[in-house]
């Protein structure tokens, strides 16, 4: 970078968002999630934000680069942008442009009319549920003399021309390649160079802490993740696990939901269910769910839904609106409509929603358990006007004295556990824990009502208050029995063709369960070996010289290698939570290798995990399903010059090259050369009856290659977000070379 005058800075925020300024306005390029807690982080906040450089990559690792929201409203409400007029530009070519608008749409104003009419039509739900919300929507609203403002009125929205620049002074953009951008102060003085790179997950700009203890799979019970808003650099969003019968349920998904499972002692694969309440940012980071695992089983009210729907799409650039398109996405969720006001069976609980007065749709919900001694009850708000905003909206009509009415009736004093909104915004949107009403039922409630949504405790005029921060728990009916050791040796073993019970009952009998505090290193790279670990419970990382290379979860194995071959340990393991093991000694678990012929298809799965594991399409798949696909692939060694695949012919398997260079060719022209790491063949393989082949392969090198069966690659992409999103992002290219 060029020397530049004292008042111009460039600062890497995280991986994919940068930050460029003067002394008193700047640039986002790239506006990764939380991006307003990024320059938090950097004490960057001082300065106003002038505008977003949207980035060619809008996700990746399911973390969405077009994080919009609350830049929007740093400009409106922290810059003063509302009051001056201001606007801050987004730009982008025409395309992007178009994009975020309909994600700044949902996010910000909420549904149009004739989009509530669809869903109602489509969903059933009666239309005065959505003449009730469009009300509070209205009446939230930002207005100038009585007008609704639209996105034009409070954003500048700036096109690139022909040549791929953009000006706004005194910046000036140039989009010189894939995210890569030169800026230039309008005088020449200065300029720099910003690339993104989106090699790795960003880190979380706020601190999670691990459990304390083993987490426990209670049959009813009630957890925080993480409980703050989207201007608290020190913490996280809202973010909450319910247990019911033992299986955790996800209320709102959090930017970083998956690290604060993590630090829980959670897989995203052992979550049972997703609640969203709303499409604001800081509750609906779904994408980042469906990244880390499989099909998402999902609870929301239609229009929440559709809206995630449209800011999914606009994100992953898709339009889900298509039904070729919907039909595939659809395939990766397991959606189960909610209607307010009617109950919906979760196991052994009972949940029944409400909407919430926001300022676009909004629930929130009572979950109850009968044990048959007792029913238990927990209301959890939900985003939420306070009594201050009511009053206001009563006395000037703007909402349905009903709905006042039942909103203030909503907490009825026999609810074992309350958590409310506290979020206490300017606007109005989230309640206030100062008013006199919220204060005095507080009193009555005393520690069965605890305030959401804020990490402070301490109020203004000095009272304290009940906060649900990060790790507040509340069990209603603890687990019965003690965790299952042996289910998760079970589990373990099958990956291995071991689960024979009478081989898993001799591991039971000669092992141990060990339990380790979060942060604790389990064993070390290059130490001596000595046993094998079973993980039971609790969340482990992977590192091989220092850098992180995955992340264990509930009935992984690990130790393995070292212990057959009798070699020193290859990596570190560390406890990301409190986590409980269970210990086999090394001459037990050879002795039962030996007997199971293990050490042969151990060395099958290191050989085909490592090169997997270096496949752009699969190595974002959970280590268990990579070892179930090390069984089933077939290795294939190509000779130079030879064809692997033929235009015309037909077949529907795919290859991944694991060794050497291929050219595709197309009508007689090469149209592609392939590497290492690739894959082809998979638009054939996608579909269901045998395809003709739409190139020919031919090996330039001697390859090596591991070929799926195209059921087995449907199957994956059906289960996994980002093999679906990898493979549809590749046909995409691979189109446009025809």
């Amino acid at each position: 970078m060029p020397q530049t005058p004292e008042n111009f800075g460039w600062v890497r925020l995280t991986q994919g968002c940068q930050f460029v300024h003067n002394q008193t306005a700047g640039i986002l390029v790239g506006c990764v999630s939380e991006a307003i807690k990024y320059l938090a982080q950097h004490k960057l906040t001082s300065i106003k934000l002038a505008a977003i450089v949207l980035s060619d990559t809008a996700h990746a690792h399911g973390v969405s680069n077009w994080a919009l929201e609350f830049p929007v409203y740093k400009n409106l409400f922290i810059d003063s942008g509302l009051q001056t007029g201001r606007k801050l530009a987004i730009i982008g070519s025409k395309k992007q442009i178009a994009r975020a608008k309909a994600i700044l749409r949902t996010t910000l104003l909420g549904p149009t009319r004739s989009q509530y009419r669809k869903w109602a039509r489509e969903y059933g739900v009666p239309g005065s549920h959505y003449r009730m919300i469009m009300r509070a929507c209205d009446a939230f609203a930002l207005k100038k003399n009585g007008a609704v403002l639209q996105l034009e009125d409070v954003i500048e929205f700036i096109p690139y021309d022909n040549d791929r620049n953009a000006t706004l002074p005194p910046f000036h953009i140039q989009h010189r390649g894939e995210d890569v951008f030169k800026i230039t102060d309008s005088t020449g003085a200065w300029h720099t160079h910003c690339q993104l790179t989106f090699t790795t997950k960003p880190a979380p700009p706020f601190s999670i802490q691990a459990t304390a203890g083993v987490r426990k799979a209670h049959r009813f019970a009630f957890r925080v993740l993480l409980n703050s808003n989207g201007f608290d650099h020190l913490n996280g969003c809202t973010a909450y696990i319910i247990w019911i019968d033992g299986q955790p349920f996800i209320w709102d998904a959090a930017p970083f939901v998956n690290e604060s499972l993590r630090a829980s002692g959670l897989s995203i694969d052992e979550v049972a269910g997703v609640i969203i309440t709303h499409t604001h940012d800081d509750h609906s980071s779904l994408l980042e769910l469906m990244a880390a695992g499989r099909r998402i089983r999902l609870y929301a009210t239609p229009e929440v839904f559709e809206g995630l729907l449209i800011k999914i799409g606009a994100i992953i650039d898709r339009n889900l609106q298509l039904a070729e398109h919907r039909t595939s996405f659809l395939q990766l969720i397991d959606f189960h409509p909610i209607t307010c006001g009617v109950p919906v069976q979760i196991g052994s609980a009972c949940f029944t929603a409400h909407y919430n007065i926001h300022s676009i749709p909004t629930i929130g919900g009572r979950i109850t358990y009968d044990d048959g001694a007792k029913v238990h009850q927990l209301l959890i708000s939900g985003d939420t006007a306070g009594p201050a905003k009511l009053r206001e909206f009563e006395r000037q009509k703007l909402i349905s004295q009903r709905w006042i009415d039942e909103t203030r009736a909503r907490i009825t004093g026999t609810e074992d556990l309350v958590i409310h909104d506290g979020g206490a915004d300017a606007a109005g949107l989230h309640a206030n824990p100062e008013d006199p009403e919220l204060l005095e039922l507080a009193k009555t409630m005393n520690e069965r009502l605890y305030f959401g949504h804020r990490s402070s405790q301490l109020l203004a005029n000095g009272q304290r208050i009940n906060v649900a921060a990060a790790g507040f728990e509340k069990v209603f009916l603890p687990k019965e029995g003690p965790e299952d050791d042996l289910n998760a040796l079970e589990i373990a073993l099958a990956t291995y063709d071991m689960h024979a019970p009478k081989l898993v009952r001799t591991l039971f009998e000669v092992g141990e369960s060990v339990s380790v505090a979060g942060k604790q290193v389990i064993i070390r790279q290059g130490d001596p070996t000595n046993c094998v670990y079973v993980l039971i419970a609790g969340q482990l990382a992977i590192e091989i010289d220092q850098r992180p290379v995955a992340i264990l979860g509930k009935g992984s194995i690990f130790g393995e290698m070292a212990a057959l071959t009798d070699q020193k340990r290859s990596a570190t393991v560390k406890s990301i939570s409190a986590a409980r093991l269970f210990r086999i000694p090394q001459q037990a678990f050879i002795r039962l290798a030996d007997t199971c012929a293990l050490l042969d298809k151990l060395k099958t799965l290191w050989s085909k995990r490592e090169q997997l594991m270096h496949t752009c399409i699969f190595n974002c798949l959970p280590n268990k399903t990579i070892a179930n696909l090390t069984q089933t692939l077939a290795e294939i060694h190509i000779d130079v010059g030879t064809p692997i695949l033929k235009q015309g012919e037909l077949s529907n398997a795919a290859y991944i090259i694991v060794k050497g260079q291929v050219s595709v060719v197309r009508d007689e022209r090469v149209i592609a050369y392939l590497g290492p790491g690739n894959i082809f063949g998979e638009k054939a393989a996608l579909d269901h009856a045998p395809t003709p082949r739409t190139a020919t392969v031919k090996a330039l090198t001697a390859c090596q290659l591991l070929k799926i069966e195209g059921a087995q690659l449907r199957h994956l992409n059906q289960d996994f977000f980002l093999v679906n999103d990898l493979l549809y992002t590749t046909l995409q290219k691979r189109d446009l070379l025809k």
